[in-house]
Order: structure tokens, then C-alpha cells, then sequence
């Protein structure tokens, strides 16, 4: 697995070593803490990352307490199986190619080299050989025939497993090419050659899965826990620096939790519930009002959610292997807001996530002060929703203090509800978008605070991605409400100068494991690091935050009324951000937005 560009190979290891707060093993369950802590005890290694030179299982001969580590827990790997043969293989990279199911039967027939002209009868899947041209060239080769849904490529006599693809060649087709494209070995694909020579059907029953081999990597948290690295699905040594930089992550949000949340009051809103649709609870909050007078100048909230069968030590293989959108919506005694049909959007909604693809656990710190003042006066309802699969939540909400004396804080917040609240994202998506409003008499900041994703896979042209990989910008145009005030000013704010690559880096490849470092979980069992629009698998949502408190003066001076309206519109874009078109992306914009004001 080590990556070919051995520069890049030292560079990374040396990312691992300065940057790293703990160690890296591969797989390793509870039982084995005492393991772990006897390695790093004995050896008193230093926080870094190492290598052998040796198999699992030659190791397990010598009595390495490694190797005892790496047998307790065994990591899947992708493997083709033939009758009673299992053959290890790589799928091409997602950018380009399709990968088969997690466990999908098919029939392979012989289809001799892809190098040369094409010229066999169709079939499901077909076994080639490569051994005049590069592998990339193979693929595209089968994928223009036309004569297979898939192929399995022979990797050349002492060639190694590739992903048959870079990224650089997949820019252009991402997503794009339904054909499926794995490689094994050249001995497997002899075997598998034969057995198809054999047959008198002149092909065999094949099943792409998943097989249990003694691990690769395991690694110990910030917490002194044994923790899973992940699925090896982008195939190279950065998946060690993408778990390092999650680490650096939990880090942050461990120092958050012991600086800032040790001033103030904790409420715990939901504790290991479990989550398979909906779930409500009902607890009693003192009003933000109550709050302020007793110094809170603030408001987190803390998720840490956990899939349903990874607390019996199992790890990341029995988790849900889909992203799902996780909301949680509040509503106090008091609070006048109510539900929309924008699910997930909705304006009772206090924060969003994403959950992770097949991993077992995600932790995240959001400040939400600016919706603090939607706290009311007694009993509040939270609601928490997920799109499919179960998964066990904690959360909590912190009211903080501040010790800077010009701290403003938030003492009203309205909703931003506009006659048209549809998600779907086409050709009247921008219409009837404006809200009036009056804007209070005394305010020192007005700020506008949106969650906004985007999701499905169904694009119109000219776009060329569905909502979910299309870029986006997002743009609100604020002036006055008044008939009386003519050439009235006009102030435009854009998500793109503020949130670029959180929109407009949808659909690129890698855009999304630059965002481990702010809290996406990396190392998922699918295409989690390609960019999406406005979120990342196994991410929270981060709110797109404006201050529009000159706008709002300037306005109500020049006009002397505070009336005030905002509209709002968006854009999509091709990858790349060519191409603006209004006329939607195919899918759904889920937004939430709030005004709220500072004293």
C-alpha cells in the first residue's frame, strides 16, 4: 500500500511524525488497550509512525505484541470469489469508475487483452489482460465497446495492485462512467482464466465482497484509546495523515471542552439515545433573557454520535455504509416559529450533520450563540431526524461567559421565512424570495446566520452534477421595504467570499479530505473526499455567517424607515464553476435562515 511517488511517501511520514499526538496500529479492540499500553510502555516509543518489514503472521510466530494486536481484530479488504478461491482486488478510483456492491454476484467471461480492438460477445463482466498498454488506457478501451458493465483487469506478471487511475485523469469524467473497474493479481487472474476456459458456458459465478485479513494499521487517540483508522478505499499512505489530522480535530474539540465549557452551565439534551427515524425529548431551559442577566455571553452545542453496533468493540464494519442528513430542531414554551415542509431545513432547526460513510463515530463543537435568544420560558422540545440507518446521539448545550467587557450578545432572532420555502432546486426555485421586515430601533450588530446543503444526483442540463456534487453560490440582496424611498442603496452579500470551498469546490476531486482538519471523519467506506455542496460525509454543517448591520443602517438612514427586505437567490455552476445557471441543479437546496441582533 505504500504510495509509488516516494517523495510524496517522506513527506507524508514526516506530516505523521511532527504533527502526530499518538500512534498508529491498525483495528484493535478493546481487549487489546493492555496490549497497546505494554508496546508504548516497553518501548517507550515516541508519537510517530512505523512500518515492518514482515507479515502478520511471521510475526505472530515471533510473539510480537503487535502482531498479537493487529490477529484480534482483522481489517476487510476488497476480494473477488471464485467457487472456493478468494483473490484480493482494487477497485479503479471513484472519480472516474463505478464500484460493485458490497456483496454483488455476477458472471465473468474471457475477453483476452484491452489493449488490442475489442471483439467478443457482450457479457456481465470480463476478465483482460493489459499487457501492452497502461491500465488507465485498458479501462477506457472496455468502457468504449460497450460490452460489459464491468472488468476485471490482470495486473502485468510483478506488477502491484493499482487504482488504475489518477486524479488528475478523472477531473474531467468524474462521476460520470458506469462502468466497473476492479484489477487483481496476475496469478489470480491465471486461475480465473483457466476456470473460464474450463467451463463449458465459457464463463463462471463470480462475487465481489469483502474478506476478514489480519490488519494493517491501528492507532491510539488523543484520549489514550485504541481507535479504527478506517477503510482503505483511497488506497495510500494519506489516510494516515487524513487520521491524524481527525486527531488534531478531537483535540480541538477536547481543548474547547475543558477552556471554554469549564465557565458555565451544561444541558444535556439527548444522552446515548438511540436515533432511527425521529426521536423528541422535552426538557426544561432557563430563558436566554435569565441567562444573560447571569453573565452568559454564549451558546454551544456538542454532538457526538456513535453507529448502533460499534459499542460491542466491533468497529466501523457494521455501520450504516450510507451519508445521511442528521438535523436536530428546537421549539421553547413562547418560541412563535413553526414547521415549513423543507425537512432538514426547517425553521425550528438548530444545527445540522452529515453522517459518516461506515464509520462508527464522529464528535463536533458548533457555536450557536446567535439563535440563543430562541431559548423561552420553560419547557423546551428538541426533535432530532436522520435520513436512514440508526445511530445512538449525545448533545448538549453550553451557555459560556465571557470575560471581554465590549462582549455584544444576541437579544433577539427572527426567522428569514419566505413565501416560497420549496427545496426543490429548478426553475422557480428563486421565486418569491424576499422577506420584509422592521429592523429594531437599537441594535450595535445584525447578522444573517444559514445552514444551507445541497443534495440529490438528477442534473439538468447545462449542469453537470446533481445537486450534491454541483456547485452553488448563494447570494442575498438587502435594501429598503418603504414605496416612499426612491434609489434606495442596495448591499449584495455572496456565499463565495466568505465560503468558497464549502459551495463552489463541489464535485472536485479532494476537496472534502481537506476538510478532515475541520472535523469531516476521514477514511469512509465510499467517495468521501470529493468535494459536495456545503457539506462533507461525517461532517457538521458549518453556517454561512454575515454581518449586515452597516447594510441595515445605512439603509434606514438614507430612507428614514426601517423597513427593510432581503432577497435571496442561487446559482449553480458546472465543476469547476463555469456555466451559472438559475435554472437549478437537480435535487434539493435545504436552508434554514435566521436575522439576528446584537447589543
Amino acid at each position: 500500500m505504500i504510495h509509488h511517488n516516494i517523495k510524496q511517501f517522506i513527506q507524508t511520514t514526516e506530516r505523521l511524525c511532527h504533527l502526530m499526538d499518538f500512534m498508529f496500529f491498525r483495528h484493535t479492540s478493546n481487549s487489546s488497550f493492555d496490549i497497546i499500553h505494554e508496546i508504548t510502555d516497553t518501548y517507550q516509543l515516541p508519537n510517530c509512525i512505523y512500518f515492518a518489514d514482515k507479515s502478520v503472521e511471521e510475526l505472530v510466530l515471533e510473539g510480537n505484541a503487535f502482531a498479537k494486536m493487529f490477529s484480534s481484530w482483522p481489517s476487510p479488504h476488497m476480494t473477488l470469489v471464485s467457487d472456493e478461491d478468494t483473490f484480493e482486488r482494487l477497485d479503479a478510483h471513484y472519480e472516474c469508475w463505478s464500484w460493485p456492491g458490497e456483496e454483488e454476484n455476477a458472471t465473468l467471461r474471457w475477453g483476452g487483452s484491452a489493449c488490442d480492438t475489442i471483439s467478443i460477445p457482450n457479457a456481465d463482466f470480463v476478465l483482460m489482460s493489459a499487457d501492452s498498454c497502461p491500465y488507465q488506457v485498458a479501462l477506457e478501451n472496455v468502457a468504449a465497446s460497450g460490452i460489459a458493465r464491468g472488468v476485471v483487469l490482470v495486473a502485468r506478471e510483478g506488477d502491484r495492485l493499482e487504482a488504475t487511475s489518477t486524479l488528475v485523469e478523472c477531473n474531467d469524467v468524474f462521476g460520470v462512467n458506469p462502468l466497473i473497474g476492479t484489477m487483481v493479481h496476475y496469478s489470480a487472474g491465471e486461475r480465473l482464466r483457466k476456470r473460464i476456459i474450463r467451463s463449458p458456458t465459457d464463463e463462471i459465478n463470480i462475487t465481489f465482497t469483502y474478506s476478514s485479513w489480519p490488519g494493517l494499521f491501528a492507532a491510539v487517540d488523543v484520549d489514550g484509546n485504541a481507535f479504527d483508522i478506517g477503510w482503505e478505499k483511497y488506497p495510500t499512505l494519506q489516510m494516515l495523515s487524513w487520521a491524524g489530522d481527525w486527531q488534531a480535530h478531537i483535540a480541538a474539540v477536547r481543548e474547547t471542552q475543558h477552556s471554554v465549557f469549564a465557565i458555565g452551565e451544561t444541558y444535556t439534551v439527548f444522552n446515548n439515545t438511540l436515533l432511527a427515524s425521529d426521536s423528541t425529548v422535552e426538557i426544561q431551559l432557563p430563558s436566554w433573557k435569565a441567562l444573560r442577566d447571569e453573565g452568559t455571553t454564549g451558546m454551544y452545542v456538542a454532538m457526538r454520535l456513535k453507529c448502533v453496533n460499534s459499542s460491542d468493540g466491533s468497529g466501523d464494519e457494521l455501520c450504516g455504509e450510507w451519508d445521511r442528513v442528521l438535523t436536530v430542531d428546537m421549539s421553547c414554551e413562547g418560541d412563535y416559529f413553526s414547521n415549513t415542509e423543507e425537512p432538514g431545513g426547517s425553521v425550528n432547526e438548530l444545527q445540522r450533520w452529515v453522517t459518516p460513510f461506515r464509520r462508527a463515530i464522529g464528535e463536533w463543537v458548533t457555536d450557536i450563540t446567535p439563535l440563543s435568544p430562541r431559548l423561552g420560558t420553560g419547557d423546551c422540545t428538541f426533535t432530532a431526524s436522520v435520513g436512514g440507518e440508526q445511530w445512538v446521539i449525545s448533545l448538549t448545550l453550553h451557555a459560556i461567559s465571557s470575560d471581554a467587557k465590549d462582549s455584544l450578545v444576541p437579544v433577539s432572532v427572527t426567522p428569514i421565512v419566505y413565501p416560497n420555502m420549496q427545496t426543490t432546486f429548478n426553475s422557480t426555485y428563486n421565486e418569491g424570495r424576499t422577506f420584509d421586515f422592521t429592523a429594531p430601533v437599537e441594535y450595535e450588530r445584525a447578522i444573517i446566520r444559514a445552514l444551507i446543503t445541497g443534495h440529490g444526483s438528477d442534473p439538468p442540463p447545462p449542469v453537470s452534477q446533481g445537486c450534491e456534487y454541483a456547485p452553488t453560490s448563494h447570494h442575498w440582496t438587502i435594501t429598503s421595504a418603504s414605496t416612499t424611498c426612491e434609489r434606495a442603496p442596495q448591499f449584495s452579500f455572496n456565499s463565495s467570499d466568505i465560503a468558497y470551498a464549502q459551495y463552489m469546490l463541489a464535485g472536485s476531486a479532494m476537496s472534502c479530505a481537506d476538510q478532515v482538519i475541520n472535523g469531516e471523519i476521514p477514511n469512509g467506506h465510499g467517495d468521501w473526499y470529493n468535494g459536495r455542496n456545503g457539506w462533507c460525509p461525517g461532517q457538521v454543517v458549518h453556517p454561512v455567517v454575515f454581518d449586515v448591520s452597516d447594510a441595515f443602517r445605512n439603509i434606514t438612514e438614507y430612507c428614514g424607515s426601517s423597513q427593510l427586505k432581503i432577497t435571496y437567490n442561487a446559482i449553480a455552476y458546472y465543476v469547476g464553476g463555469s456555466s451559472a445557471y438559475d435554472g437549478g441543479c437537480g435535487g434539493t437546496i435545504l436552508m434554514s435562515s435566521f436575522l439576528s441582533y446584537y447589543t
